[in-house]
């Protein structure tokens, strides 16, 4: 369905309205389509939210369905937890009530030249499309890979059940996407959301005023998933953390300078690292321009440190 309503009319006069459907299917048990009740479309999701990429077989993630015989191409990585099935079976052979995770997927968003919405999946060992936000975030990624201090979290992140979507921005902002609700004691239980989006400026890096050493953007980058990888390893604390904010006004408190807790831990404990291992600098604050002494800057790539005057 589409936002649009198309109006009923009977001798002119407006009676009332009807959605606009734009796709319909019908699926047996596993997600074949039945014949005779499905409206052609160009629409790729259906059966379960995976992606059709052919005929009966559905993009799952981490596995691909061929939903004629209900199986899986790959087995399940958590067949350990459920031997008591076959590791090649979908949604525990009972697609009526369950649908099966999908994840373990950085996807980087960008446009065609035609100006179609595409996605590129990073590690997949596809080619690298010819597109200056894909070739500049898959550098920036790399990058961080090869780090010896952090490469070991971007893994956690990669290996989660999460599809992370990297998309273009004016400026590198993460906000991270939590569910919550109380159990039957009561008790608040938090959760990360499957999908998750990061916004990232490949020309922006931060320099520290006093001495003129950069951060190149790709240190942003890693800063934003930083605070994604402790959401996924520390849920409960990460949404504490970041629930503890600090009055940026109140200089008596020597924490002000941090924004909230959240961002004083990630700072620390995961863009220090990397900045000092590529010769950047610890910043000693959340905050940019101003009196901070941090200063956002353009340089000439996700990788470089040269400052691109404007």
């Amino acid at each position: 369905f589409t936002g649009r309503k198309l109006p009923l009319t009977e001798a002119d006069v407006v009676v009332g309205f009807a959605p606009h459907v734009t796709s319909l299917s019908d699926y047996y048990p596993f997600g074949s389509g039945m014949e005779g009740r499905t409206v052609p479309s160009t629409y790729r999701y259906g059966y379960g939210g995976h992606e059709l990429e052919q005929d009966n077989l559905l993009d799952m993630g981490d596995r691909w369905l061929d939903s004629r015989i209900g199986r899986t191409m790959k087995l399940d990585k958590y067949v350990d937890d459920y031997q008591w099935i076959s590791g090649y079976t979908y949604a525990a052979n009972n697609p009526l009530l369950c649908i099966d995770i999908h994840g373990e997927r950085i996807y980087i968003h960008y446009q065609t030249e035609s100006g179609e919405d595409a996605k590129y999946e990073y590690g997949s060992g596809l080619e690298v499309p010819n597109d200056p936000f894909v070739r500049g975030t898959v550098a920036a990624l790399n990058r961080i890979s090869e780090s010896p201090n952090v490469s070991d979290r971007l893994d956690v992140i990669i290996s989660s059940d999460l599809n992370v979507t990297i998309t273009p921005y004016f400026e590198t902002q993460y906000h991270a996407a939590i569910a919550s609700w109380k159990d039957m004691d009561g008790v608040k239980q938090f959760e990360v959301k499957p999908d998750q989006e990061v916004k990232f400026n490949m020309n922006l890096g931060l320099q520290e005023a006093s001495t003129g050493v950069v951060n190149p953007p790709f240190i942003s980058l890693w800063h934003e998933l930083g605070h994604l990888y402790n959401a996924i390893t520390d849920t409960e604390g990460f949404v504490n953390r970041h629930d503890q904010i600090y009055d940026s006004k109140d200089v008596s408190c020597e924490d002000h300078v941090w924004t909230n807790e959240e961002e004083r831990v990630n700072i620390q404990q995961n863009e220090w690292p990397l900045a000092v291992e590529s010769e950047g600098f610890e910043r000693q604050t959340h905050k940019v321009g101003g009196r901070s002494g941090v200063v956002a800057v353009k340089t000439n790539g996700p990788l470089s440190t040269e400052v691109v005057k404007q």
